[in-house]
């Protein structure tokens, strides 16, 4: 039978996911269990919210999202009428003994509706994690259903002609207006993409574009790009369309994180991470947790609710910085180990610079260190720095064990108007007041020159 071949297509469809579906579970469940943080909704609140949604789409304000949540939901009973009258007319027919089978079509658009819907119900509340958007792929099976009632009713199964007429007419008003509503939505979103949930409005901080337009002005070729969300591979496409960047998805485990970024190292010097609403320094972000502790960090910051870093490969190297070490100790507490330095660089270059710490006795929490690497001519402002807890705040000084080594990766990018000239390249350790640990006959400890050049 039909219904026997609909149900055998999809257990194979069931079986085909099942890999899938054990492959992603945990990481989707832990997903969803973090980012879980507000109220389930009533059922109320609930069809009321995907009403609203399935009558005016993502995004429309108030009033005017209710009234088309209403119109929506007027088209949906005027739509199930006429199948519930569809329906006993087949009944007549079926004692008539002229009846075939016609529930079959109804039946299962109005399953394809009603499952997913009620499931989504239930997910909700225990996961909070929703928006009614993740529903509209329903969109088809209900506006066919609504076609199928209206259908019906256009077909003769009122009383009387006058009523056939006023429902018809009444339908197709609310079609007219609910598709006038979704057109004006659409026309909104495409124009200005970028409508803040439950808000209504333009919302600037879902603004990607700033965040793009730095990875346009700084890519080189070679560069990956690791990105959490599928729609952000397509801002990125739709921004930056002649992009060479090799794109990864960060669907990683603390088992296999570290394999799967060596993995892109081996293949790229340089990895772009774009992140939204979490930054790279976040210790619940499983990636850039690896890459803060591992990599050569060498710019980090927000660009409205996206959050966008670069990184260098762990051995990376820096043409002129040599294999050869210095070794200097700081107060007599800490050891540094540290490369001579006699490189040529232009604007916008960077420098790794790799610096190897260890601990001459046990340091206290008073002893909080952070680290500075300055660029520039004696006496006057650093051109470029890179000031910070050692390891990117991984290894704080405070918590050092005597004999402890941390290998301290250390990125400076040279601005693009930095003058030509040969620099002097200092680094050395301050505490929380701002005072420098002795080294030395100073405070800094200069590791060689930088020449730049245009």
């Amino acid at each position: 039978t039909r219904l026997g071949l609909w149900l055998l297509a999809m257990g194979v469809v069931a079986l085909l996911l099942t890999p899938w579906l054990l492959a992603v579970l945990d990481t989707t469940v832990e997903m969803v269990t973090g980012v879980s943080v507000g109220d389930s909704l009533p059922v109320w609140g609930y069809l009321g919210q995907v009403g609203r949604v399935f009558g005016a789409g993502p995004g429309e304000t108030e009033p005017l999202a209710s009234i088309a949540g209403g119109g929506m939901a007027a088209l949906s009973a005027i739509g199930l009428f006429g199948v519930r009258q569809g329906g006993k007319a087949e009944d007549r027919r079926h004692l008539a003994g002229t009846w075939r089978p016609g529930w079959s079509r109804p039946f299962f658009l109005l399953s394809w509706v009603a499952v997913p819907l009620s499931a989504a119900y239930w997910v909700q509340t225990a996961y909070s994690f929703f928006s009614p958007r993740f529903l509209l792929y329903l969109g088809p099976a209900c506006y066919l259903l609504v076609a199928e009632g209206v259908g019906q009713i256009g077909a003769g199964y009122m009383v009387s002609a006058l009523s056939r007429r006023l429902s018809a007419a009444a339908s197709i008003a609310l079609a007219v207006a609910i598709a006038g509503l979704w057109s004006l939505c659409l026309a909104r979103v495409y124009i200005q993409p970028y409508i803040a949930p439950g808000v209504g409005r333009l919302d600037e901080a879902e603004e990607p574009r700033p965040a793009i337009a730095r990875i346009r002005a700084a890519a080189l070729p070679g560069d990956a790009l690791l990105y959490g969300y599928i729609w952000q591979a397509g801002y990125l496409y739709a921004y930056y369309p002649q992009n060479e960047l090799a794109l990864y998805r960060t669907y990683y485990t603390p088992q296999t994180v570290g394999q799967e970024l060596e993995s892109i190292f081996a293949a790229h010097q340089r990895l772009w991470m774009l992140d939204y609403r979490i930054a790279a320094e976040d210790p619940h972000n499983l990636p850039a947790s690896w890459l803060e502790a591992e990599a050569y960090k060498v710019e980090s910051d927000w660009y409205n609710r996206h959050h966008l870093a670069l990184y260098l490969a762990p051995d990376f190297q820096t043409p002129g910085v040599g294999s050869e070490e210095g070794v200097a100790s700081f107060d007599g507490r800490i050891e540094l180990r540290y490369p001579l330095v006699s490189v040529r660089l232009a604007p916008g270059d960077t420098l790794a610079l790799p610096l190897r710490w260890r601990a001459l006795d046990a340091l206290n929490e008073n002893e909080d260190y952070a680290v500075f690497v300055h660029l520039g001519l004696p006496g006057a402002q650093p051109l470029a720095q890179s000031d910070g807890p050692p390891q990117n705040g991984l290894a704080p000084t405070g918590a050092w064990a005597a004999g402890q080594q941390v290998l301290d990766r250390r990125a400076l990018l040279l601005p693009d108007a930095i003058p030509p000239g040969r620099y002097a390249l200092t680094v050395g350790l301050y505490s929380s007041d701002g005072s420098r640990l002795p080294v030395g006959d100073g405070d800094s400890l200069l590791l060689g020159y930088v020449e730049v050049e245009r």
